[in-house]
């Protein structure tokens, strides 16, 4: 079934303890099965190169009868966990590689998440002339201020160039102009998927 508007996802962080990573993510990896027995599909699992190290990020579809998956508690190894629950705000771009993915997370001003989101989400296609944007969610719950969404590049390189020519363009220019007084924080990590990520 494709992705629609208004799906739900979980967006789990494990952390792993310094040169625990790599058992983490094989652990992992082990009971990605259980994950759709429970009424789950696995979109990406990602660890991170640069921004808060030793964590694998797993994104999961979560079929609107489906109760929570494999917790932090229940992985072996994992120290730490959080789970997100976000409704997907633009459909998925699925297709094509994405050695390499930027995930971005932007903090509202209080009360300007919704007219930061109405601007954003169609002056995507300008941004889209420079690099893939691979999905956009908002938080249910907790995190009410924010957006978070990915971009998909082959390298790091790939990234910086996209980044430039991004802001070589007016028209791109002139949206962030609209938008810089919503916002109060912006976050990036770059995350590269694991072996058994569907995105990749």
């Amino acid at each position: 079934m494709p992705d629609v508007e208004g799906d739900l996802y979980e967006l789990d962080a494990y952390c792993a303890a310094p040169g625990g990573l790599p058992a983490l993510v094989a652990r992992f990896g082990d009971k990605v099965a259980d994950i759709a027995a429970g009424g789950r599909t696995l979109v990406a699992a990602w660890t991170c190169e640069f921004g808060l190290l030793n964590r694998l990020l797993t994104l999961c579809r979560r079929a609107p009868e489906a109760a929570s998956g494999v917790g932090g508690s229940e992985l072996e190894g994992a120290v730490g966990f959080e789970r997100r629950l976000l409704r997907l705000e633009r459909p998925l771009f699925a297709e094509g590689a994405a050695r390499v993915v930027e995930f971005r997370t932007y903090t509202t001003a209080p009360g300007r998440r919704d007219g930061y989101l109405g601007k954003m989400l169609p002056a995507l296609p300008i941004r889209e002339r420079h690099s893939r944007n691979i999905g956009v969610w908002t938080p249910v719950g907790e995190g009410a201020e924010e957006v978070l969404h990915c971009w998909g590049y082959e390298d790091v390189a790939d990234r910086m160039r996209a980044r430039s020519s991004a802001m070589a363009d007016d028209d791109w220019r002139a949206y962030l102009a609209t938008v810089y007084p919503d916002l109060r924080q912006m976050r990036s990590e770059i995350l590269l998927p694991t072996a058994y990520s569907p995105l990749r």
